[in-house]
């Protein structure tokens, strides 16, 4: 059932979309009119089909992401099957991770001297995170342009690199030979956040807001003149005072 909400053979047509999601944000609509072909007659089949196909829509941009997002949301609050819940829920999960105005994953990393640090010891602050291996040239050249970004912006921006390299020694050699001046973790084998992150390639950098809500994710990198974004983010708020006659 791959793609059935948008195949020519279903019974669902581009006006049902139209109206059941960008218009009327109506999943269960959108469920009788599944209703209409013979194969999709069992209740979990024709549910499962739905969740799953918004999942697919929500890649289109002619869809309304964020009525996809409460469509699902609805089927996993009021469908009567457990096993329903569980795909709405987790599709909503991944499909909203990491987009702008999320939680941002959080971790409790050590640095070489096995001092843990937080995603929360900064709230309060913007926090520019990259996830990095001693080994990768992309990776290191980025770091040429960093310390002058911690001087100018340190102030409002905190940033943190995270090694991905398996052995913290790797990184306890690498940081010897150097004089980098902001804070370097490494993962300590938590695969489950580098899933969180999507870092599946490195560099990975990720700017997040002073409430630990997700700002950019796969920002700009240094050699990419994050500078000028951190420019106008950090840039004081310029208040008009209109004069009183």
């Amino acid at each position: 059932f791959k793609k059935y909400l948008t195949s020519t053979a279903t019974k669902v047509t581009p006006s049902d979309l139209e109206l059941c999601i960008n218009l009327n944000k109506n999943y269960t609509a959108l469920l009788d009119s599944l209703g209409k072909d013979s194969i999709l007659l069992n209740e979990v089949l024709r549910e499962t089909v739905l969740a799953k196909g918004l999942g697919e829509l929500y890649k289109l941009n002619s869809f309304d992401k964020k009525n996809i997002i409460f469509m699902l949301s609805e089927i996993s609050k009021k469908t009567k099957f457990p096993e329903i819940s569980i795909i709405a829920s987790n599709l909503v999960y991944n499909l909203t991770k990491l987009e702008p105005g999320t939680i941002a994953p959080s971790f409790s990393l050590p640095d070489i001297n096995n001092l843990k640090y937080s995603l929360s010891d900064f709230k309060g602050k913007y926090v520019y995170l990259n996830f990095f291996t001693t080994n990768n040239l992309p990776c290191i050249s980025e770091f040429q342009l960093m310390n002058q970004l911690k001087i100018d912006f340190g102030k409002d921006i905190e940033i943190i690199s995270i090694s991905v390299d398996k052995e913290i020694l790797k990184l306890d050699y690498y940081l010897e030979k150097k004089s980098f001046n902001w804070l370097f973790l490494h993962f300590n084998n938590d695969y489950d956040l580098l899933e969180k992150y999507e870092a599946k390639s490195y560099p990975l950098f990720v700017l997040i807001d002073r409430e630990g809500k997700i700002l950019l994710n796969q920002a700009p990198m240094p050699s990419e003149n994050v500078k000028k974004y951190f420019e106008e983010l950090t840039a004081p708020v310029v208040k008009e005072i209109k004069r009183q006659y």
